[in-house]
């Protein structure tokens, strides 16, 4: 039987961009011929996506004119790397456009290459709000201090200081990046890989109030946030993607050999005698034997 390790492509062919140590060689698998070949199953293995990893790499200049700024570029780093609860959008499919000319008389049609587009990521990020409402506040801020007010149309950036103007109002003071990759099974490189420039929200978590008097329950806080972007998907962003795969730790962290949160009784519990080891040490000490 054939190995499969004897069978992967590696960095050649049409490998050689997205530099994927597993990928299989196409030439040598496939189950949809006249007969299968179970010689090689295993290298029939499909591929199941995995969830994009979202990195911030850079914050908009304007949470440095803030008051509190490292709260500002905390939030910011956290609201993409831990409370993003669905990314959606992201895309870099390519599409062949063709000029169409007849090829004889019974509807055939010769196509020609005229144009490659490549897809238009559009990123919006899922989001549940938290008690009192941290993420309408952030992303309000961001709007309103970073962009523009909607009722003077200008930044309320400027108005914190005494005498205080931006040194300027372009894209990278509004605006953050971040790098979005998928990584392979084994979490040793990206088989995807976005970079996300010019990324600001479009919209603030939604301000909405209701009442249902007769009964009606209390419902969650969530939005799924429009981002504006420029997207590069390319060598670039597999090497960055790659490079902070490489800078995160793998061993020992693990859910299964985390500490425990919690491992012993409070001690207000440990003092109340009411309960069922109580009632074994109080048999110990009771006992005849």
């Amino acid at each position: 039987m054939a190995e499969i390790v004897s069978s992967f492509l590696g960095t050649q062919a049409y490998n050689r961009f997205p530099d994927s140590k597993g990928m299989v060689d196409l030439s040598l698998f496939g189950q949809f011929g006249h007969i299968p070949n179970y010689n090689v199953w295993a290298g029939n293995t499909p591929a199941i996506s995995n969830p994009v990893v979202g990195r911030v790499l850079t914050s908009p200049r304007f949470f440095n004119d803030m008051p509190e700024p490292v709260s500002w570029h905390g939030a910011w780093k956290a609201f993409i790397e831990r409370h993003a609860r669905t990314v959606n959008g992201l895309d870099a499919t390519l599409t062949v456009e063709n000029a169409d000319m007849a090829y004889g008389r019974d509807g055939n049609v010769f196509e020609m290459p005229t144009k490659v587009s490549l897809a238009k990521s559009n990123v919006s990020v899922g989001i549940t709000d938290l008690y009192c409402l941290p993420h309408l506040a952030f992303t309000r801020g961001w709007i309103n201090y970073g962009i523009k007010n909607p009722q003077t149309q200008y930044a309320d950036i400027i108005t914190l200081k005494e005498n205080f103007r931006p040194s300027d109002m372009l894209a990278d003071y509004m605006a953050g990046s971040i790098c979005w990759y998928e990584p392979d099974p084994t979490y040793s490189y990206p088989l995807k890989a976005w970079i996300h420039l010019n990324a600001r929200p479009n919209e603030s978590m939604p301000v909405k109030g209701e009442a249902d008097n007769t009964g009606g329950a209390g419902s969650m806080s969530e939005a799924d946030i429009p981002f504006t972007g420029i997207y590069i998907y390319g060598g670039a962003a597999f090497r960055l993607a790659k490079k902070l795969m490489d800078s995160s730790p793998m061993f020992g962290t693990s859910p299964l050999v985390a500490p425990y949160l919690i491992d012993e009784v409070s001690a207000d519990l440990d003092a109340a005698l009411t309960g069922a080891s109580d009632d074994l040490i109080r048999a110990a000490a009771a006992s005849l034997a």
